[in-house]
């Protein structure tokens, strides 16, 4: 399984109508252990379509165990006030779900 560190996630752009939650997130970091990329280099996943614990899954169908999250994506989660759970910590959230 690769490994992410130093990570960060994003939403993707959307058409200016989808709700945030709609809209496919991924991943930016260090990858370590990828068959096709240098270990420390930077990457963005495919979209994120599940996840336990710290291990995710892309819609690629690859798998990254989450290890140290980016200091800069730590300094916006605090100022946002959004907490963070090292053992949980991306959550998935499905406009679906809402309704």
């Amino acid at each position: 399984m690769m490994i992410l560190r130093n990570w960060a996630c994003e939403r993707l752009p959307g058409n200016g109508f989808d709700a945030p939650e709609s809209r496919p997130l991924v991943l930016h970091g260090e990858v370590y252990g990828h068959p096709k990329r240098t270990d420390g280099m930077r990457v963005t996943t495919s979209p994120v379509v599940g996840v336990e614990g710290r291990v995710v899954r892309t819609a690629s169908g690859s798998e990254y165990r989450l290890e140290e999250p980016s200091p800069e994506y730590m300094a916006w989660l605090t100022a946002n006030k959004i907490p963070f759970d090292a053992e949980h910590p991306i959550r998935l959230v499905s406009a679906l779900a809402k309704r």
